[in-house]
């Protein structure tokens, strides 16, 4: 029983020393089990990286006479044009829309922060170099204030503009 204990024992021994074995194994550290395959070094290009710019430039403001379709009050609409400056198609474009009276007074309808553009797809993003105008009657509604007071003149600051790449790809 002895003897084929020994026989057991030798015969991988010998089997692993005599026949080289078909698949080469990676050599890995005596810390590591696993095995992680080398990766080749990413190649290199030879194009410049452009850095996207995400810019806007308000090109016009104009305040037209707009009247309410629930209630057939008078107001008014504030149309913005403004151009795709930066090198990244735009998907969004917020403002803060101030409203004067004839005395320069703040009207109670000016707003902090108003949407005035989001596109709502791919498709719809402004190209670089390209200019966008309010379609008429899509523009901010100013509602005259309590005493019934228009608007003279109109401040608009783009506070925001946004590619969404991320978001509409």
């Amino acid at each position: 029983m002895r003897h084929l204990i020994l026989f057991l024992i030798a015969i991988p021994f010998v089997i692993g020393c005599c026949c080289p074995s078909p698949i080469s194994q990676p050599e890995s550290s005596s810390n590591s089990t696993d095995f992680v395959p080398q990766r080749p070094a990413p190649k290199k290009s030879n194009t410049p990286e452009v850095s996207s710019k995400v810019e806007v430039t308000k090109m016009a403001v104009r305040i037209v006479p707009w009247k309410s379709a629930a209630n057939g009050k008078r107001m008014q609409m504030v149309m913005v044009t403004w151009k795709n400056t930066g090198t990244v198609p735009i998907a969004l474009v917020e403002a803060e829309i101030t409203a004067f009276n004839a005395q320069g007074e703040t009207l109670s309808s000016s707003v902090a922060e108003y949407t005035i553009y989001a596109a709502e797809k791919v498709a719809d993003r402004i190209q670089p170099g390209k200019t966008y105008t309010d379609p008429e009657g899509e523009g901010f509604i100013l509602i005259p204030d309590l005493d019934g007071v228009l608007a003279k003149t109109v401040e608009v600051r783009i506070t925001n503009c946004n590619s969404w790449n991320e978001l509409l790809d």
